[in-house]
């Protein structure tokens, strides 16, 4: 949960819709008591993770080839 919250709260464009339904998906299956809901949060977790860490690499690369772009 903690991993998600970082997420979440990292100013990238698209990059907080799956650590949010992650979350909720785990605190339904918190709630609910059910183990099957809270095994789907935890492959939703890694996926989130996964996601998250493909578009800060995605986007160091774009900014790079910009500022070569450029010329910095």
């Amino acid at each position: 949960v903690m991993a998600m919250g970082l997420a979440l709260v990292l100013p990238i464009p698209l990059g907080n819709v799956a650590p949010a339904t992650a979350v909720i998906v785990l605190a339904i299956g918190l709630m609910a008591r059910d183990g099957l809901a809270i095994a789907v949060a935890l492959v939703l977790c890694a996926l989130a993770l996964a996601w998250t860490g493909f578009l800060l690499v995605a986007g160091a690369s774009v900014l790079d080839w910009l500022m070569g772009f450029i010329g910095f």
